[in-house]
């Protein structure tokens, strides 16, 4: 197994690193290629003014063949003139890195043959050189193995080739001094390209830390909007604490199982939270579609409100439809289950307030004398039934039928008129 570095990195072989990971890999040599692009871009732009310099300045160092050097010299700036305009649109990262191995390759052997068409070049030979091995892993950028590559030739061109050299012992030294800046040129080329990997690794990290962190957020903001209404959701992230609002105008619906504990007794305790749980997932439903907020349910209560925390001008007939159609359900429920299923509604319509309080398992609650109302006439209600007062009665438009029920005496109110609501046949 290949041994692994820092930043998750794997070496293949000993000049060259690569991502254990290919799709990475391809990723990151699509980075570099076009981070290195410009870079390169330049290189191309100064090799067409320095060349035709170079081609200037040879023929007064000394004796020349002049036809050569134009020959080199025309052939080096077509040649970064093609290149340029290969580079003009992003390459892939396979071409640019050959692009690069031909560039200074060619590069190299254009001083070599400079050298041979000017004698009184050859001091200046190995300087030479040394500037092309700078251009192949600086300014190219290219990777340690495509780099010694194009190196090679170069390097190969200027033992075989017979130019005028110094003597042995200086040619020796030449040597040394040009393997030496090519091999510091192919080591900095390592280490910058591992330091490039390792960076585009920690881009990676933090992209996938702050995906999975937008991602959680998401989470959290779903799992709060279940919780609380969308507008308290984000009153709460902005400032946290206590919040209430009072609503001059809203209606309140409690409904209840009817015999609920003897039918959990029959039913026992697994076949009861599952009905109960069918029972509230359709009325959550409900609720959703009418545009109404559902506050809690405690036990087989189930507490929804109209109006709040977003007024509606007709809050008082959502609530009714909804009472109407709970009613529809639970009768539904029962009877596919063989149960007498059945519940009690009790509605009722005026001031109340409404918010967050605590600091754990916070939830949205309303309060007020509505709620109390509202739960006391479904407490005497009819099974099967809306149950409204005179308040939420007054708010209805013509598509409900009411049939009084006179008086109700609701403790702690005293006598209060009473309704049941059915929906227009």
């Amino acid at each position: 197994m290949a041994p692994r570095l820092a930043g998750g990195l794997t070496r293949r072989f000993s000049l060259s690193l690569s991502f254990a990971d290919p799709d990475l890999e391809s990723r990151f040599r699509a980075d570099r290629a076009q981070t290195s692009l410009p870079v390169i871009r330049s290189g191309e732009l100064g090799g067409i003014w320095l060349w035709p310099a170079a081609g200037v300045l040879i023929p007064l160092v000394g004796p020349v063949n002049l036809p050569v050097v134009i020959v080199v010299v025309i052939a080096m700036v077509a040649l970064d003139i093609v290149l340029l305009m290969l580079l003009r649109r992003s390459p892939s990262p396979g071409l640019l890195e050959t692009v690069g191995a031909v560039s200074c390759a060619l590069n190299g052997l254009a001083v070599v043959v400079l050298a041979l068409a000017a004698v009184d070049l050859a001091p200046y030979v190995v300087p030479a050189l040394m500037l092309v091995a700078i251009y192949t892993f600086v300014v190219f950028q290219l990777p340690p193995a495509p780099g010694l590559a194009a190196t090679a030739v170069y390097l190969a061109a200027y033992l075989l080739v017979p130019i005028q050299r110094p003597s042995f012992a200086g040619t020796m030294i030449d040597l040394v001094v040009l393997t030496a800046a090519v091999g510091l040129g192919a080591a900095a080329s390592y280490l910058l390209e591992r330091s490039a990997r390792e960076r585009f690794m920690q881009a990676r990290l933090i992209e996938t830390q702050q995906a999975e962190i937008v991602e959680e957020q998401a989470k959290s903001d779903r799992l709060l909007r279940n919780v609380l209404p969308a507008r308290i959701a984000a009153q709460l992230r902005e400032a946290p604490g206590a919040l209430a609002e009072g609503f001059e105008s809203a209606t309140v619906l409690f409904a209840d199982v009817v015999g609920f504990t003897p039918l959990s007794e029959r039913l026992g305790p697994q076949r009861t939270a599952e009905m109960l749980n069918v029972l509230v997932s359709q009325f959550d439903q409900l609720a959703e579609g009418l545009g109404l907020e559902k506050i809690k349910t405690i036990g087989d209560a189930y507490l929804v409100v109209g109006g709040v925390p977003d007024p509606l001008p007709d809050h008082a007939c959502r609530v009714v439809r909804m009472g109407l159609a709970m009613i529809a359900s639970a009768s539904a429920e029962g009877q596919a289950r063989d149960l007498p299923l059945a519940i009690r509604v009790g509605v009722h319509s005026g001031p109340v307030v409404a918010g967050v309080i605590g600091l754990t398992k916070f939830a949205y609650d309303v309060w007020g004398d509505t709620v109390n109302v509202a739960a006391r006439l479904q407490a005497a209600g009819v099974p099967g039934e809306v149950q409204a007062s005179e308040a939420t009665t007054a708010l209805l438009d013509d598509s409900f039928v009411l049939v009084s029920r006179g008086a109700l005496e609701l403790k702690g109110k005293g006598a209060v008129p009473a309704f049941l609501v059915r929906a227009v046949d």
